[in-house]
């Protein structure tokens, strides 16, 4: 298992706008604050000769020397706190600082179960706040005129059932010659899911313990991941919103599987990425569907409490893991 030894934040970034006025060429004189980083933004370095994803190749190798002497345990006097160092890239007409602070290696964090674990999104790591039972209804009408027979999507129909059992139809069309029809329908559908999926994502917040949770658990040396029923850009705008996007080894959506959860083939894809057994790896999701298909994917799942659930009054039955909040996870890793 591979354990965090070091973490860098974005603490500030600056333009001096004097430097440029006075030696950059006149068509590059407009320059802004560099768009690679974000104040806040934060990195985990495994290994001092991995560079972490989407970091800065300039500024890698500005800080390595830092980033050295943080993991072989340098700390100075003249810093607040210990193992800590403050240094920058050398673009000096607009400059990036960043905080490097070492993180040790515990015992605890080098017997672990889990290699990894995966989360849903909506629910699970912000709050629930997609609309059910309008996109439920709207879609309904949608198969209902194209004379589909209502009966085979179960009573009451949920989303993922309207999704997988349509898909598992317009196939069988594809292969009568109907391939157009079964396009235009699956079209309309796409384009229901994706408006709810927008229209979530004006009102979702991470949970006051998402972000430390993650930080803890990327400490410790987890590997993580998203795997939601949502779409692409709803889950990775929302993860970019609020700065969750690194923690992240892995980001699956539903334009990344043909079937939805509680289908296995998301959860299946996941450990095929991460390459990894499924005994390796807990699955953490708010709904029913979550914990159907880690069960049929044979990973270990926890239910958590505080999302979908709240709306359909559906529970876990499973013997899975329950939690309350995300910061009861700690206790069953």
């Amino acid at each position: 298992m591979l354990h965090a030894k070091c973490k860098i934040t974005v603490i500030k970034r600056t333009v001096n706008q004097d430097l440029i006025n006075d030696y950059l060429k006149n068509s590059i004189k407009d320059s802004c604050l560099c768009s690679t980083f974000q104040e806040g933004d934060e990195f985990f370095v495994t290994s001092e000769f991995n560079m972490p994803k989407n970091f800065c190749h300039w500024a890698w190798a500005d800080i390595r020397r830092e980033i050295l002497a943080v993991i072989n345990g340098a700390s100075y006097a003249w810093y607040r706190e210990p193992g800590t160092v403050i240094a920058g890239c050398t673009d000096w007409f607009r400059p990036v600082y960043f905080k490097i602070e070492s993180l040790p290696t515990s015992a605890a964090s080098r017997d672990k179960k889990y290699e990894a674990v995966l989360f849903d999104l909506d629910g699970t790591l912000v709050d629930f706040q997609w609309d059910l039972d309008k996109a439920i209804t709207e879609i309904c009408a949608i198969l209902s005129d194209a004379g589909m027979d209502m009966n085979r999507y179960g009573q009451p129909p949920s989303y993922a059932s309207l999704f997988n059992v349509t898909l598992d139809i317009t196939d069988q069309w594809i292969s009568r010659n109907a391939a157009e029809d079964a396009r235009n329908l699956l079209e309309k559908m796409d384009e229901v899911y994706d408006r709810y999926d927008q229209d979530a994502m004006t009102r979702w917040k991470p949970y006051s313990e998402t972000r430390t949770i993650l930080t803890e658990l990327i400490g410790k040396g987890y590997r993580l991941g998203v795997v939601s029923n949502c779409g692409r850009e709803s889950v990775h705008g929302i993860l970019s919103r609020f700065n969750l996007t690194h923690f992240f080894e892995i980001i699956l959506a539903r334009q990344d599987m043909s079937r939805l959860k509680p289908h296995p083939e998301s959860l299946a894809l996941a450990l095929q990425t991460l390459s990894l057994p499924p005994e390796q790896v807990l699955f953490v999701g708010d709904s029913i569907n979550d914990i159907l298909a880690a069960d049929k994917t044979g990973m270990a799942a926890c239910f958590l409490s505080c999302g979908e659930s709240r709306v359909t009054g559906l529970s876990a039955a499973l013997n899975v893991h329950h939690i309350s909040h995300l910061s009861d996870l700690q206790k069953i890793l």
